[in-house]
């Protein structure tokens, strides 16, 4: 399956779902794609001499190094019947049963396997499909299906992505060479630890005794049981259970400790160290909505640990939301969000509308609140040497009487929060943008101006 028309791309990272802290309701932040995986101490932090802790808000006075423009590019999104986006290099796509992944520098599609369509929407292990289908009484949006496959499809950094055979999912590298063989009805996106779920025979009598509806009647007559297995990076089964949970990005899994139940389970790192030994499920197979898991540590109940659960603090009377720069906490109150030192003195006070773009080397995006202006700093806060940025805003939805619609503006501010442009969209109920954090030169921006309609602009640099 070859594309007629190349495209040269670059990958946008490894998550696409808006990741400002601000602007998701605390969602963990997304890491770097690039960066390798780390289970340093976040508790170091507290260790950083008082000659070297940043103890005034964070500059914004830096000036710009020039300017972004969006720039529109022929992205030929309407010439498959499904696609992602770009990660890692490389996007999934779908022309009839031919799956494949398009190269972002050849431009060229290596096919990897043949499916039936309806078959692509059983990989979810929520079993929460989401399609774009413009014959349906209720077709959905093409944001929401480019979204969804992104989140299932992207190549991994190791190149290795999911492979379907015969109705089961497993996991191959882009050459078809397969690293998990298809035995799973489903299966989570391939990273630093990857879960496939399966189902196990069991004995009439051996039911019985299994009181929580986890069991399916077979045609035999006997029951099946739900079995989660934990995949390392290299394919080995790590570890097998009725109830587990990944974070494939973040290299986290949760197993859990009573043979049928979810009061308790332990959550580890991916190379099987364990972070906290009794971390309660949630609804569905994730943690408990009082836990969060961050690139340097977790939160639980509102204490903060890091990845070899030792604690970190719990904010001195502080909302402790997040954990960035190295294992620092990132705080809310009412006037706006902050940084605090282990030992809850303020490192940075409430002057921060966002935060986002860790990465391993605790260095993150900031954005002031006063003027919007986005800038990058290191573990100890000092700012870092950055080209010229961008990130998206929306603005309040207005009536447009020539389109008869509820139009919503998108605007992109540069790394000063001043106005590059702005979009307009007619979508309803989610966001009419997808994007990777803080934009830089040559980032991809993917716009959705109605719900069937999908767009990409490039960052390139104003002449």
């Amino acid at each position: 399956m070859k594309q007629k028309n190349p495209l040269v791309l670059r990958a946008v990272g490894a998550g696409l779902a808006c990741a400002l802290l601000a602007g998701c309701g605390g969602e963990k932040l997304a890491p770097s794609s690039t960066a390798a995986v780390s289970v340093s101490q976040a508790a170091s932090a507290s260790e950083v001499a008082a000659e070297e802790r940043h103890t005034g808000p964070l500059t914004t006075d830096t000036a710009a190094q020039g300017a972004l423009t969006l720039t529109e590019n022929s992205y030929p999104l309407t010439s498959f019947d499904h696609f992602g986006a770009f990660v890692n290099g490389y996007a999934f796509v779908v022309l009839g049963d031919e799956v494949g992944y398009l190269s972002e520098a050849s431009g060229e599609v290596t096919g990897v396997y043949t499916i039936p369509e309806d078959d692509i929407f059983t990989i979810d292990l929520n079993d929460l499909p989401a399609r774009y289908d413009p014959n349906a009484e209720f077709p959905g949006t093409r944001r929401a299906e480019f979204a969804w496959i992104t989140e299932h499809f992207a190549c991994s950094e190791s190149g290795v992505v999911p492979y379907y055979e015969d109705g089961l999912w497993g996991y191959c590298d882009l050459e078809g060479n397969v690293l998990v063989q298809p035995i799973y009805n489903q299966v989570s996106p391939f990273g630093k630890v990857a879960m496939g779920r399966r189902y196990e025979e069991m004995a009439p009598a051996a039911s019985a005794a299994n009181s929580t509806g986890l069991n399916q009647s077979n045609t035999a007559g006997n029951t099946r049981q739900t079995v989660y297995d934990i995949i390392g990076a290299d394919g080995s089964v790590l570890a097998s259970t009725p109830n587990g949970w990944v974070d494939p990005d973040l290299g986290y899994y949760m197993v859990d400790n009573e043979v049928f139940g979810k009061d308790s389970a332990t959550l580890y790192n991916a190379d099987g160290t364990v972070v906290l030994a009794d971390v309660p499920f949630g609804v569905g197979n994730s943690p408990s909505p009082s836990c969060s898991c961050w690139q340097d540590g977790v939160i639980l109940d509102g204490v903060a640990y890091d990845r070899t659960g030792a604690v970190i603090g719990d904010g001195s009377g502080k909302e402790v939301q997040g954990i960035g720069f190295g294992g620092l906490l990132l705080f809310h109150d009412d006037a706006g969000y902050g940084v605090l030192y282990p030992d809850g003195t303020e490192a940075v006070p409430t002057s921060l509308s966002g935060i986002n773009g860790m990465a391993e080397d605790g260095s993150a995006f900031a954005r002031q609140k006063d003027t919007g202006a986005i800038r990058r700093y290191d573990a100890q806060l000092n700012e870092l040497p950055a080209g010229p940025l961008a990130r998206a805003g929306v603005g309040e939805s207005y009536a447009d009487e020539e389109q008869n619609a509820i139009v919503t503006p998108v605007t992109l501010y540069d790394q000063d929060g001043r106005e590059i442009t702005t979009l307009k969209s007619t979508m309803t109920g989610t966001p009419a943008y997808t994007l990777t954090t803080v934009l830089e030169e040559g980032d991809w921006l993917y716009f959705f101006p109605d719900n069937a309609t999908a767009q990409a602009y490039q960052l390139t640099l104003a002449q």
